[in-house]
Parts: structure tokens; sequence; C-alpha cells
């Protein structure tokens, strides 16, 4: 759906393809079962953006810098682990809201306008 499918940069999968010609993977698409190159970026989620949707489990981030294009938060794709020599066994977007009584400030919501990406591969 729009919440939470991202905007992919328009020539991201054309750098992934390039990658992909020099032996490297991309952990999400791996990970998510996507196989033919049209759906690689279909099995992206957002890494950057946060619009205060009910997933996000926190409110939109308005003071770091998701605002991109129109003024609004959005959701982008702007990050992606790639790798080789190793199986990936799953991949995770983890929102980095701060919790309203930790904050330094009413107005800083969130560590980073990025997610984290966490990754785990096996040998």
């Amino acid at each position: 759906d729009s919440q939470t499918s991202p905007d992919p940069s328009p020539h991201a999968q054309e750098i992934l393809e390039i990658l992909k010609d020099a032996g490297l993977s991309e952990m999400t698409s791996s990970c998510r079962g996507s196989k033919t190159p049209e759906s690689m970026l279909s099995s992206f989620r957002p890494t950057c953006g946060y619009t205060g949707a009910s997933f996000e489990g926190g409110p939109a981030e308005t003071w770091l810098a998701t605002f991109v294009g129109d003024g609004k938060p959005k959701h982008v794709v702007e990050d992606a682990v790639l790798f080789r020599g190793v199986s990936p066994t799953s991949i995770e977007e983890v929102p980095l809201h701060i919790e309203a009584e930790h904050r330094p400030h009413q107005q800083v919501t969130h560590i980073s306008d990025h997610w984290a990406v966490r990754a785990a591969f096996k040998l």
C-alpha cells in the first residue's frame, strides 16, 4: 500500500543491476523472495522518512530532513545492504523514534531521519 511502498530513486534499479553484474546481491530482495529485476525494488520498505503511519510506531518526523519534494514528510528508499559470499537469513527496517519522555526537545522525535536496517547472515 502507499504507506509501506516508498518512492525508489529513478536510478536505483540501474545501479542494483550494475552491482549484481559485479557479483553482489541485494539483501532485501534476497530475503523477501524477489526473483525478477522488475520486482527487486518492490520488496524494499522505507529506509528514510517518517510520516506518522501506524506501522512506524511513532510520530511523523519534521525536525531533521524528511522534507522531500512538496515539503511534507514521505517515505523514500535511500539505503540497501549488499552482500556476497554469505547467505542472508533476515532483514528488518527499524524505526528510530524517541519516546516522548526521553526527547531532548519536544520537536526532536527521532534519532535520525533514516531507519536502522538490521540484517542477519550465515556463513
